[in-house]
């Protein structure tokens, strides 16, 4: 699971009167906050979102060029670090505001190794300009998300033009229709998040806003949809970039596919949550697989399941630096993933029941109970409401009103939010730990 996107506030909170404006919505009027939070939201999205397609856009373009000249277009990729040489300069919130883009370095050359160490064909297509430009790739070096080097290494290939069976070739009108749909609706999306988060939370939740359970929702949804909106807007800048990648699969409909290769996050599936490890997967798509691929898989035969999740989940938190709220929080749901898992599976045994993590199909045929009867509806609905208690719980201490914590001078106010609502789900997570030996 990945909490790295959460330091935009930063830049929007750079003036003490936008970060008065976001603590005091809640005694704003519809108007005040149309005025004071909503206008300014979206001038700043419209001018983030607008430098990201601009040179993604252009970038997509300079590699459809390059495949019909003949020199090698991948020294093009350095590019757009030119325009973010200000993120590089020293200051006192540098680390704070490149920890993201370290993070995909860090990852991209992580799984690099890996695959051109059991793939001799990758290997002999890597060098120093595929490299580089695989790198510093603009559709994913400021946001992410990670993508592997063999699919980097597609966009420089002439689509052999082959369609799959039962498909009708697409016109490059459609094409081109498609592309900007998705370019479109995905902006549209992360500006809607941007809101939610910035300014319809408070004012929705303000007439209820002094019972300390409520509180800490707004602040855990205020967050989400803060990732919601990073995660739209690199899914955004991907599809920009990325005009002729896997054409053949993603064509079939305007929409994108949930398999597709730029899909970041799924809001739905993480607030919604059958289970902890749905929330993982779709919290950031990209980076579940890399993890999964390259430490779960790599560690799981040879120490075990339980000792593959815990490094998982160790190594998610170091690559995100210094950031002791994430490091807790990512072995809290760690450690609620292993548990809840034994647990219902477990469940799962005794009564012969659907209460995977995982959904059973209609006619499973290893359960008695299956997954609509009233015993496994009971049972995963206790399980939905204890993984929505846990969203709050867990992300009640991410106040994007705050600004990036000096954690160093803030070990007594680092987990207030937790401690304000008595630790509830460390203590529950011990009793549901008890409960699966007791059963």
């Amino acid at each position: 699971m990945d909490y790295y996107y959460d330091d935009y506030y930063d830049e929007y909170y750079d003036h003490p009167d936008q970060l008065a404006a976001r603590i005091l919505q809640r005694d704003l009027s519809m108007e005040e906050t149309i005025k004071n939070c909503v206008h300014p939201s979206i001038r700043f999205a419209t001018q983030y979102i607008t430098n990201f397609i601009a040179i993604n856009l252009l970038f997509s373009i300079l590699v459809l060029l390059s495949r019909y000249t003949p020199c090698n277009g991948h020294f093009i990729d350095g590019y757009p670090e030119l325009a973010d040489t200000e993120l590089l300069e020293p200051s006192p919130d540098t680390w704070n505001r490149i920890r993201g883009t370290q993070m995909i370095l860090l990852m991209k050359a992580l799984s690099l190794a890996f695959d051109t160490e059991e793939n001799h064909s990758l290997r002999s297509q890597l060098g120093v300009l595929s490299y580089s430009g695989y790198i510093l790739c603009p559709a994913n070096i400021i946001l992410g998300p990670w993508i592997a080097f063999s699919d980097y290494l597609t966009i420089w290939k002439v689509s052999s033009g082959i369609e799959p069976k039962h498909s009708r070739p697409s016109s490059p009108g459609r094409r081109i229709l498609i592309h900007v749909f998705r370019v479109v609706v995905s902006a549209l999306m992360a500006v809607g998040f941007l809101l939610t988060s910035n300014c319809m939370i408070d004012y929705l939740l303000a007439p209820i806003a002094s019972w300390k359970w409520v509180q800490a929702y707004g602040k855990a949804l205020a967050f989400r949809t803060s990732h919601y909106f990073i995660g739209y807007l690199s899914q955004c800048s991907m599809i920009a970039a990325a005009v002729d990648w896997n054409r053949a699969e993603d064509e079939r409909s305007m929409m994108l596919p949930v398999s597709s290769l730029y899909r970041v996050t799924s809001p739905t599936a993480v607030e919604f949550p059958r289970s902890l490890v749905q929330v993982v997967t779709a919290w950031n798509i990209p980076m579940h697989l890399w993890l999964k691929r390259y430490i779960f898989r790599t560690t799981k035969r040879p120490f075990g399941t339980a000792t593959a999740i815990a490094l998982t989940y160790i190594i998610s938190s170091l690559l995100h630096g210094l950031h002791y709220r994430l490091w807790v929080t990512l072995l809290t749901i760690g450690s609620w993933t292993f548990v809840e898992h034994e647990l219902r599976k477990k469940l799962a045994t005794i009564y012969s029941a659907c209460v995977l993590v995982g959904k059973c199909p209609d006619t499973c045929p290893a359960h008695q109970h299956k997954r609509n009867s009233l015993f496994s509806i009971v049972i995963n609905s206790l399980f939905f409401a204890l993984n929505a208690f846990n969203l709050t719980y867990l992300g009640c201490i991410f106040d994007s009103s705050e600004g990036p914590p000096d954690e160093a001078h803030q070990e007594k106010s680092l987990f207030g939010g937790w401690a304000e609502l008595n630790y509830a789900s460390h203590w529950l997570l011990v009793f549901a730990y008890l409960f699966y030996f007791v059963i």
